[in-house]
């Protein structure tokens, strides 16, 4: 019994309370029947033996009032998720579909334990001095350690707990809080603490709750984020966020020198909110990546971002997928491009991961090409997948056949409609014409590893100029031509 702390406390173990006590109406048939026996450690013979319930002495004492029970329950908490600490024959939830509310649990602070235990009701009163000092020693061993933690399910109340505990968490760097309910006065409290903290690096909230139940709490993080130091990475997506907290987030951002990564999927931010976040970019010098996939951008904010890059050099990476109409803003964002060709300045896409997504569409890919053949960019990965046209194509084939570009391992240009005409684009530097220059290219490239060409209706002739490539090529492991119009001749 002296150490079954652990078992509570240990990351590798899950708790699953039944804090139900027997109904009565149960309970008065079994002490009635002789015949059902009880489980129990007997003291007079050393034994655990069954013994009818009539004999021992009732102990109908709420789970949540007994001191051994409250300790159980903390040892559990301080565990780094608060899902292995699960109450499952909790009331059932009308909105759960009937379901019990599973919710999370944040540790107490040994002061907080301290006068909650005052409440609590032993069999033997001296064991209070000992649950106590279990629960500190297992807060302070455990919460000190503690680099990452999740506290998901949050009732209102566990956040403030979260607030008077985290300056306990020593080496704690990544916090994740999901699903949280929460009230105003706690929210303020809490972005107090997280202002001062001098440890988190990467904060991801998911509050779960609509706009107007948590427009406190957004602006109290906003607040936080103008005195923050640490935090570099800021997680926030598919939060019911809108365009005026999003305002009140951007304009924090604005002066904040420390948050590299935003993320801001899902957030019902439209073209309003966009322009807040475009202003801040104007004076923000550390923020490199933005992700605001699945919002309502139009092309008004799209223009702001393209406005606010011509100054900013920071930012590499703006991730604006799965957004409404308006592309055409990606005309005024080629202009900036453009002036950029050449220097270090930032694009739209990361330069190390996904180089090729910014040219898509109507965008052409010169800029690209230029850049590849000076080596300049570490992209080791083409993706030109769907939607190309053979314009596009040849101006990427520019910087193969110039022969320069030493970083690129793999190219895919599936279903680009390329044809034997626009494949022979890539066969010399002055008439970007053919098939061929492809093949002519790959034929004293020693990088590539893999191209993809599949779906383009290449015929024998285009094939056969491939062929050739290979005899000489010594680097491709791997050529994909599914789906396109070769025949014996070809394969021969």
């Amino acid at each position: 019994m002296s150490h079954m702390h652990v078992l509570y406390a240990h990351d590798y173990n899950w708790t699953f309370r039944l804090e139900s006590l027997t109904p009565d109406d149960v309970w008065d048939v079994a002490l009635k029947n002789s015949e059902h026996l009880v489980t129990v450690y007997d003291a007079g013979s050393k034994t655990v033996r069954g013994r009818p319930l009539k004999e021992l002495v009732a102990n109908r004492v709420p789970y949540r009032s007994r001191g051994w029970c409250k300790a159980e329950v903390e040892w559990s908490s301080c565990r780094s998720k608060s899902e292995q600490n699960q109450w499952i024959d909790a009331p059932e939830s009308e909105a759960g579909g009937g379901r019990a509310q599973l919710q999370g649990k944040v540790p107490m602070t040994p002061e907080l334990f301290e006068e909650d235990m005052r409440k609590a009701e032993f069999t033997h009163r001296n064991d209070a001095a000992a649950v106590l000092e279990l629960q500190r020693k297992i807060f302070h061993q455990k919460v000190s350690e503690c680099q990452r933690a999740l506290r998901a399910h949050l009732p209102k109340g566990e956040l403030s707990q979260l607030a008077k505990a985290l300056i306990h968490y020593k080496k704690l760097k990544v916090l994740h809080l999901r699903n949280m309910d929460v009230g105003a006065a706690e929210a303020e409290e809490f972005a107090k603490v997280l202002a001062v903290n001098s440890t988190i690096t990467t904060l991801e909230i998911s509050v779960g709750s609509a706009r107007d139940e948590c427009g406190a709490f957004w602006k109290a993080l906003a607040d936080m984020l103008r005195s923050n130091a640490t935090i570099t990475c800021l997680k926030l997506g598919f939060n019911d966020i809108g365009d005026d907290l999003t305002k009140a987030l951007a304009e924090a951002l604005a002066t904040n020198g420390t948050v590299t990564s935003v993320d801001l999927r899902g957030c019902n931010i439209t073209s309003e909110g966009c322009k807040g976040l475009a202003k801040a970019l104007k004076t923000n010098g550390s923020i490199t990546t933005l992700d605001l996939r699945q919002n309502i951008i139009l092309s008004g904010g799209l223009k702001a971002f393209a406005e606010a890059l011509t100054t900013n050099r920071t930012i590499t990476t703006i991730n604006l997928d799965y957004n409404g109409n308006g592309h055409e803003w990606l005309w005024e964002l080629q202009k900036i491009i453009k002036t950029r060709n050449e220097s270090t300045g930032p694009i739209l896409e990361d330069a190390a991961a996904a180089q090729s997504h910014v040219w898509t569409g109507e965008v052409r890919i010169q800029t690209l090409a230029s850049r590849l053949t000076s080596n300049s960019v570490n992209t080791t990965h083409l993706d030109f997948e769907y939607r190309r046209r053979a314009e596009g194509i040849k101006a990427f084939a520019l910087a193969l056949v110039l022969k320069t570009n030493r970083t690129i391992t793999k190219i895919s240009l599936k279903e680009n409609f390329v044809q034997d005409e626009g494949c022979k684009a890539l066969r010399c530097a002055g008439s970007l014409f053919s098939l061929y220059a492809l093949a002519e290219a790959l034929a004293t490239n020693g990088t590539l590893t893999s191209v993809d060409l599949s779906d383009h209706n290449i015929s024998d002739e285009g094939c056969k100029g491939l062929a050739k490539a290979l005899k000489t090529n010594g680097s491709i492991t791997t050529l994909d031509l599914e789906s396109n119009e070769i025949r014996d001749e070809g394969c021969k």
